[in-house]
């Protein structure tokens, strides 16, 4: 999944189901004392709460998880399925 912001960005604390990889592919972001610039790429475990903000530039990055997720923002709330399909977005450009 490719996720991006053109300006500065707060995130919401938030966790995900499944463990992820965030691969910097331009901009910034800063997680507490780490900094990620193009190129770099974290990785955060499943359930692992975090928050991130982004450069003055906003930030481009590909999401990667193993399979499909559920995100928890708010720990009292039900947690909220993950996926462009089930949130109602369509396909931009089929590659196959």
């Amino acid at each position: 999944m490719y996720t991006s912001r053109s300006e500065r960005y707060e995130s919401a604390p938030h966790s995900h189901s499944q463990d992820e990889l965030i691969h910097l592919l331009d901009g910034e972001i800063v997680l507490g004392s780490y900094r990620l610039g193009p190129g770099d790429t974290l990785a955060v475990a499943a359930d692992r709460r975090y928050r991130f903000n982004s450069g003055d530039a906003g930030f481009g990055f590909l999401n990667y998880r193993r399979g499909p997720s559920v995100q928890t923002i708010d720990p009292a709330a039900p947690p909220r399925v993950e996926g462009g399909a089930a949130n109602g977005f369509e396909l931009v450009n089929d590659l196959r």
